[in-house]
């Protein structure tokens, strides 16, 4: 990381007030003095002075403290797009209060190699309407525009900036439930794609006769990831990655933490990004990435599908490819979640101290 260093020379300015300062320059034969003297102004009433008249003093305006006038309530209805500025706050038609708390910033600096895009994330707090009393909070983020979900409420962000933030708020309605499709979701760090119901494999590989335990499928996704990671080094004339179990410890307990809170981000509800999560593990690397993936499913797909289908989907973004075929990092660690028609896969690579 480049660090800017601002240099700010400042001009000290010396004021004498009340007083005039004399330089006096002397020409005889003796040196040059310099004398300072401080010439006062006489006052009123002084003897050689005129009189002065001294205007009476002016009476003190009084102060009245006039209450502000409390700001009109906003009310925005429901499946409306309202944009958010920093800290405002506004009501739906339930009594449901909205406020825009704060906007992360985890993009690329201009002057820092990144090996991710970053994303802005803005942070809502909800209460009111079917949350009553309690207070709840939302991350939402521009690599994850897909819909989230909290009690129910559905909401959605449209754009953001690093001041505001507009998002779209629909609530389910009880007597009119919303059904819901069948048709699975293969989310690659927050791009969603849409497959048929049944996945097609990109190579032919037969089905599975029994459905294996999560734990089981889980196991197997990760030595596929890790064989074509090692696959597509050797194609490319690179070392290939050395199996470390911290990595993969720390990536299977961020799978985890994504898998339970339904959604797929660089940047955890908590604010925690790669970095933070490398502190609070010990990890210690001098350069490290990470990859992300998430795929929702009806019928479970074989592990050969869901491997090829992430390594495909990973080399079509610059960013991903350039972790996986990195000449810088020599490690790396694969963590698998798999839970309820979902699967998360969490790669990280590292180049350890």
């Amino acid at each position: 990381m480049h660090k800017a260093i601002i240099c700010t020379t400042a001009l000290l300015l010396g004021l004498i007030s009340g007083s005039l300062v004399a330089t006096l320059f002397f020409t005889s034969s003796t040196p040059a003095t310099t004398i300072l003297t401080t010439y006062t102004t006489p006052a009123c009433g002084t003897v050689g002075q005129p009189d002065c008249t001294v205007p009476s003093p002016t009476p003190p305006v009084p102060v009245v403290n006039t209450p502000a006038e409390p700001s009109p309530t906003v009310v925005i209805n429901f499946d409306t797009a309202h944009t958010f500025t920093l800290a405002e706050t506004v009501t739906y038609p339930d009594g449901l209060v909205v406020t825009l708390t704060t906007i992360n910033d985890s993009r690329c600096k201009p002057d820092v190699q990144c090996i991710w895009a970053g994303e802005l994330s803005p942070q809502f707090t909800f209460t009111g309407g079917d949350f009553t009393d309690t207070i709840s909070q939302l991350s939402l983020g521009t690599s994850r525009m897909e819909p989230q979900t909290i009690g129910a409420y559905t909401v959605t962000l449209e754009t953001a900036t690093e001041n505001t933030a507009t998002i779209r708020i629909t609530k389910d309605n009880p007597t009119s439930p919303i059904s819901k499709t069948t048709i699975p979701k293969q989310t690659v760090a927050g791009a969603q794609v849409t497959k048929p119901t049944t996945p097609v494999p990109l190579a032919a590989t037969p089905q599975p006769t029994t459905l294996q335990t999560d734990s089981a499928f889980g196991v197997e996704v990760t030595a596929l990831i890790t064989e074509a990671t090692k696959k597509l080094r050797q194609r490319e004339s690179l070392p290939i990655y050395q199996s470390d179990s911290d990595l993969a410890a720390s990536a299977q307990k961020y799978s985890g933490r994504l898998l339970s809170g339904n959604y797929l981000a660089h940047i955890d509800r908590n604010g925690c990004d790669l970095t933070c999560r490398f502190d609070e593990s010990g990890y210690a690397a001098s350069s490290w990435g990470e990859n992300l993936a998430m795929m929702e499913y009806d019928d479970r797909p074989t592990a050969e599908y869901v491997a090829n289908f992430f390594m495909t989907q990973w080399q079509k973004s610059a960013g991903h490819r350039k972790n996986i075929l990195s000449p810088t990092f020599t490690h790396q660690g694969v963590g698998v979640s798999v839970e309820n028609g979902k699967v998360y896969v969490v790669v990280h690579f590292a180049l350890p101290l």
